[in-house]
């Protein structure tokens, strides 16, 4: 048994409760805390430092101005910060957040992401640039993407 999982004939069975990795001081299944704080997940590149071109997994910008204030800012709101990255380089991000005085709580995770989740960090917020906002609101949305784009290429070329 792994993770509270078992390998049975038809595929895995998982019994989370069971043999839960995610337990508070009373041992309790953090993943079900309704008490757990805000968690905001902001990502790196482009948001908490500057970003141009891709030079390197350790390789990471300047930090952008007012980063270190916001970041400061949500912790003292009592929010979890999570940097948010896709970058495979943990320490060496942590490692440098923290010789630029940058607060977070982790990098890519958090105590009550279940199991069962994909790699897609679950957060109350998420702060992106590369984002586009979504309000119930397809059309403004698609023309956004048409606009950032403007272009696609299929099988045959350009289609405008």
């Amino acid at each position: 048994m792994t993770n509270g999982c078992v390998v049975i004939e038809m595929g895995i069975e998982c019994d989370y409760d069971e043999d839960c990795e995610w337990r508070d001081e009373n041992g309790e299944c953090t993943w079900h805390d309704e008490d757990r704080p805000p968690i905001v997940a902001v990502d790196l590149d482009g948001v908490i430092v500057e970003f141009d071109e891709w030079e390197g997994v350790e390789e990471l910008g300047d930090v952008k101005e007012k980063a270190r204030f916001w970041m400061d800012r949500f912790k003292q709101l009592g929010y979890y910060v999570v940097v948010w990255t896709t970058r495979d380089a943990d320490e060496a991000i942590s490692e440098y957040l923290e010789e630029h005085d940058i607060t977070f709580d982790s990098i890519n995770d958090h105590k009550w992401m279940t199991p069962d989740m994909s790699n897609k960090i679950y957060a109350d917020a998420y702060i992106d640039d590369r984002g586009i906002m979504f309000n119930d609101n397809w059309d403004e949305v698609g023309e956004d993407v048409v606009s950032k784009f403007g272009f696609y290429r299929d099988d045959e070329g350009v289609v405008e």
